[in-house]
């Protein structure tokens, strides 16, 4: 399953011009695991959208991530981005998530 998961961020993120990932409500997805891909950036033109629970991004080497990439993931809780190689997050990062828990630590 794990080489599946990967196998599909790297066709979905590995697209030149790529500024959309969308997640349909109605496919029931609530968990995208995106950990170990090797993503260095997630600009600002970048944005997870639709419905969520989780989103990781663990272990990348995640240098950048622009200040909208979450703000319109639905019923999000959990955003997790730990190890990876961020100096800082963008001050309004998780503005606008109201399901996000554990909001002081969202790598956690």
């Amino acid at each position: 399953m794990e080489d599946y998961n990967a196998s599909l961020a790297k066709a979905l993120l590995g697209k030149r011009g790529l500024n959309l990932f969308q997640v349909q409500r109605n496919l029931y997805v609530c968990v995208l695991y995106l950990d170990k891909n090797n993503i260095k950036y997630l600009r600002t033109s970048l944005e997870f959208r639709g419905f969520l629970h989780v989103l990781s991004l663990g272990e990348n080497g995640l240098k950048v991530i622009g200040p909208s990439c979450f703000r319109n993931l639905e019923g999000i809780q959990t955003i997790f981005l730990g190890k990876n190689d961020l100096a800082s997050l963008p001050q309004n990062l998780l503005q606008g998530l109201p399901s996000l828990r554990n909001r002081d630590y969202p790598w956690i």
